[in-house]
């Protein structure tokens, strides 16, 4: 059996670490994150629109890296619907699809932290 570095999460598409290797390289994704922000902030004599594009265009390349090593070092990237290796179907609840991830509420989460910047 492979050692991952990333396993896939049990509902929706996506990684976790489950490794030290995997938190590592989390924690530096973070610092360099963090301080790519601190840096920009700290810049002085350029345009709020310079450094938001730099700000933007940094951290999606830094998110493409991270996704890149997770691909690499964690288990096969799919949909999960939970319940198990290669259980696929959808579980009804109440006539709804049940879904255990809050994507959208990350998503509008960061995004508010990014237009309070």
């Amino acid at each position: 059996m492979k050692h991952y570095w990333f396993k896939a999460r049990s509902y929706g598409w996506g990684w976790y670490p489950s490794a030290w290797q995997g938190w590592l390289v989390l924690f530096v994704f973070l610092v360099l994150d963090v301080g790519n922000a601190y840096r920009l902030d700290s810049m002085k004599g350029v345009s709020q629109e310079r450094i938001a594009i730099e700000l933007i265009l940094e951290t999606l390349l830094l998110v493409g890296v991270l996704v890149l090593i997770c691909y690499k070092t964690g288990e096969k990237p799919e949909w999960r619907w939970g319940g198990g290796e290669g259980r696929r179907e959808k579980r009804e609840v109440r006539g709804r699809i049940k879904i255990k991830n809050n994507v959208w509420i990350y998503f509008l989460c960061g995004m508010q932290l990014f237009l309070e910047l």
